[in-house]
């Protein structure tokens, strides 16, 4: 987002340094015409399916479950329930057999 600013404000944009927070590791990125323009179609599609979820493609996965659309999506709702993953059994509710 902050390259979009950037090009909106009319700011040239030679690099951008990405770090990691945990492991501090920084990673310096050229940005170059075709860069530029990813970046930008992403984030006007990203606005496009805030504004209107049901322009968002639907390829329910795993992923779904980080979507910011998750609430206003029944597809992904349900893959979401149905990866859900439970825990195993509390040993209280194993029946002993008393002859054993």
């Amino acid at each position: 987002m902050a390259l979009l600013w950037a090009i909106v404000h009319g700011e040239e944009v030679a690099s951008v340094t990405l770090g990691m927070r945990d492991s501090f590791d920084r990673r310096r990125f050229e940005i170059d015409e075709a860069l530029r323009e990813e970046s930008v179609g992403d984030a006007v599609d990203d606005i496009r399916w805030a504004q209107r979820p049901s322009t968002a493609p639907l390829v329910p996965g795993a992923q779904c479950r980080y979507c910011v659309l998750l609430d206003q999506c029944p597809d992904g709702v349900a893959t979401v329930r149905s990866n859900r993953r439970y825990p195993f059994p509390a040993a209280s509710a194993v029946v002993s057999d008393p002859t054993m």
